[in-house]
């Protein structure tokens, strides 16, 4: 009876053990993917500000294109 008693409460340990690293796995993993997720929106969002600066700078960059040609064409017209 004492050795099935003592079994018993080892095989109970095991599973609790077992349990908890298993939460603790599955928490570093989700925490993890947390981090990743969080650092991958973070890249995505700072290209998106910079693909934005580059869209802005394009655009005047053509702006500027188009007001030189116009002065250009207004100072061969005099």
């Amino acid at each position: 009876m004492v050795a099935i008693k003592i079994n018993a409460q080892f095989i109970n340990a095991q599973f609790i053990n077992a349990q908890f690293i298993n939460a603790q796995f599955i928490n570093a993993q989700f925490i993890n993917a947390q981090f990743i997720n969080a650092q991958f929106v973070n890249v995505q969002f700072i290209n998106a500000q910079f693909v934005n600066v580059q869209f802005i700078d394009v655009l005047f960059r053509q702006l500027r294109g188009i007001i030189s040609t116009e002065r250009r064409e207004k100072r061969k017209d005099k």
